[in-house]
């Protein structure tokens, strides 16, 4: 079974509000905004406001699908007397930005920022979910650790890409 829940629209709306700040302090300082890309200062109260809100988000995502998942194994056990097993169970985020190492090409290791818009992380062996929509599958995958992807991979429409493509493999 799958479950696929995010912050159910104050993600977005939490984007969009800092995504409008972000545009002020790049135009205060006179930076050009390149096709609508616009960063925040993170070490800013801007930036450290939205760290904040964002991790809220996350927090409030995970809280509804742990809700989700305990009444259908509910509803499951009390319709077929099995228990769900979660030992295998995959919970991650879409949406989000946090430091990570990265090894980029010359073999170094930087802490930088990584930003998930659209996207989830697929480090190597690492389990996702390409959500589908109403009339299309979803898929379970395995991260193949791009580097050249900063360990990413798509998982929204717009890819230019398929699922199969760059960091991730279709588990079976």
């Amino acid at each position: 079974m799958i479950i696929f829940s995010g912050s159910r629209r104050i993600g977005k709306e939490t984007c969009d509000y800092y995504h409008g700040i972000a545009g002020r302090q790049m135009s205060k300082r006179r930076l050009p905004v390149i096709n609508e890309l616009k960063y925040l200062e993170i070490d800013s109260s801007e930036g450290e406001d939205y760290l904040i809100d964002m991790r809220w988000c996350l927090n409030y995502a995970e809280q509804n699908r742990r809700i989700m998942l305990d009444e259908l194994c509910l509803i499951v056990k009390s319709i077929t007397g099995y228990e769900a097993d979660l030992k295998r169970m995959v919970n991650i985020h879409h949406n989000y930005c946090q430091q990570e190492n990265i090894c980029f090409e010359n073999s170094q290791e930087e802490f930088v920022w990584v930003t998930r818009k659209g996207a989830t992380s697929a480090r190597k062996g690492q389990l996702g979910i390409i959500p589908g929509s109403m009339g299309t599958g979803s898929f379970i995958v395995e991260g193949l650790g791009n580097p050249l992807s900063f360990y990413s991979c798509s998982h929204g429409a717009g890819r230019l890409m398929s699922r199969t493509m760059v960091s991730f493999y279709i588990r079976n």
